[in-house]
């Protein structure tokens, strides 16, 4: 038996909601059918409708576990997803990681398009929403990455956010070289899964 991955690590999620499903691939290599007689995941964490291991897999064949992260409570979180089967008298293990957040960001990523080098875009926005039930406090808003210096940042989020509510966070795009442009408009807050990040792209004209 193969497991093509032996560790899933999911983007912050926003509490209350399921991400997209990763997926891990499972071969069979042996000359003998697999049987699989148990699969379990603990922690925040689910097999989805996307799992096609059964209790069997055919020599040389390959099936699919799905897993989704469902966070019920903010910061890092941790699980496991375990595979009982008949090629070990161990269960082969795939560590699971994600982090829930009552924040989320809104679009999750910005693309400025070409620009004139020298010239600055007009600004494309970023809704900032607290989904939770208590204040978050909002210590940092800034530009990462890479190009940092092709890209600025204004916002409206102070130092919280109310339950429920919201801030702007205003990029512009000013390249300084021709060619593709990249980097992250970027907030660190109490809400979980920080620093949250939306990725940035404009290429240089």
């Amino acid at each position: 038996m193969f497991l093509l991955r032996t560790q899933l690590n999911f983007k912050s999620q926003l509490l209350g909601t399921t991400s997209a499903p990763q997926n891990v691939t499972l071969t069979n290599r042996g000359t003998t059918a697999l049987s699989i007689t148990a699969k379990k995941v603990s922690g925040p964490f689910q097999l989805a409708g996307g799992t096609t291991c059964g209790s069997s897999v055919a020599p040389g064949a390959k099936c699919t576990l799905s897993v989704v992260f469902e966070p019920t409570a903010i910061g890092t979180t941790t699980g496991l997803l375990s595979l009982s089967d008949s090629a070990s008298s161990k269960p082969q293990v795939i560590e699971l990681s994600g982090a829930g957040t009552v924040i989320s960001l809104s679009p999750p990523q910005l693309n400025f398009g070409s620009q004139k080098v020298g010239t600055k875009s007009a600004p494309q926005n970023v809704t900032v929403t607290n989904s939770g039930g208590t204040t978050v406090n909002v210590s940092n808003v800034t530009i990462g990455g890479y190009n940092i210096n092709d890209f600025s940042e204004t916002n409206t989020c102070g130092t919280q956010i109310g339950p429920g509510g919201s801030c702007t966070i205003s990029v512009t795009f000013a390249p300084l070289r021709t060619g593709n442009r990249t980097a992250k408009a970027q907030i660190t807050d109490t809400g979980g899964g920080s620093p949250q990040q939306v990725p940035l792209t404009g290429t240089g004209t």
